[in-house]
């Protein structure tokens, strides 16, 4: 089983993947309403937790929280923000695979992810494993990020893997899943019932320096394995490149980001 591992950038991964604090926001209510939680009674597992970023709103409310990562990196920062916070439930922090889930089964009354099936090889493993740890009546939810309404400097990442392999290297790929209607068939395949919802969606302004930045520093998973040659070589490359197509490096451009969900219920 194949996976990407954020150890390497545990210590930047917060500030170069943040929302506005009402897409926070949007998002807990409305899984919350979607799984139909409790919190007094509720218990929820994320896979693929990190630094937290996504469960601090429900531990906040004092949901018994369970976080697993295979990313130790990731939990220290994880755990880190759990201390500085006043008055939790019940909150588990494990290091472990999201494929062999260290849980016994109908533990759960959600289990959910952001981004992580992209990142694991046997993706259909993690369903699986939601699955069985599941209560009856139990929701999955897995949260990808896309594009509404895509600014020009989305053209970044495809000039930057022309420049990799340019050099004989190869970006990494996503081990995993990158469709949710695939996710939504293999849901229904085991036996759940499957809908993809969009949450939330908000307005980005990003320059073209700061999207190559974003490469500069490895602050992508596309980056792990890139020689540090070959990386200060695309990023050079890729200035020149949108300097000359688009002049002012530092011009804000506008588009329209968005967060959904492939919700899967079971009622056995």
């Amino acid at each position: 089983m194949k996976s990407n591992n954020f150890d390497s950038i545990a210590h930047l991964y917060d500030e170069t993947r943040q929302y506005p604090e009402f897409v926070y926001e949007n998002i807990f209510k409305l899984i919350e309403a979607l799984g139909q939680l409790d919190s007094k009674e509720a218990k929820i597992c994320e896979v693929g937790v990190g630094t937290g970023r996504m469960a601090i709103p429900f531990i906040k409310k004092g949901y018994a929280y369970t976080g697993i990562d295979i990313s130790n990196n990731m939990l220290s920062k994880f755990k880190d923000k759990i201390a500085n916070i006043d008055h939790i439930n019940q909150v588990e922090v494990f290091q472990a695979d999201a494929t062999h889930l260290p849980f016994e089964n109908s533990r759960f009354d959600m289990v959910w992810g952001t981004k992580v099936l992209r990142h694991i090889s046997n993706w259909k493993g993690v369903l699986q494993e939601a699955k069985r740890v599941l209560k009856e009546n139990g929701v999955f939810l897995h949260g990808e990020e896309y594009w509404v309404v895509a600014p020009p400097t989305v053209k970044v990442r495809r000039q930057w893997e022309k420049f990799i392999f340019e050099q004989n290297e190869r970006p990494n790929r996503p081990f995993g899943v990158t469709d949710d209607h695939e996710i939504a068939k293999y849901l229904e395949e085991i036996g759940g019932k499957s809908r993809i919802l969009t949450l939330s969606t908000w307005p980005v302004h990003e320059t073209f320096l700061q999207k190559i930045e974003h490469f500069a520093t490895r602050a992508g998973s596309s980056t792990f394995g890139i020689s540090d040659e070959a990386l200060e070589n695309s990023v050079e490359k890729l200035k020149q490149w949108a300097y000359h197509e688009y002049g002012n490096l530092n011009y804000p451009y506008s588009g329209i980001r968005g967060f959904r969900v492939v919700m899967g219920t079971f009622d056995s």
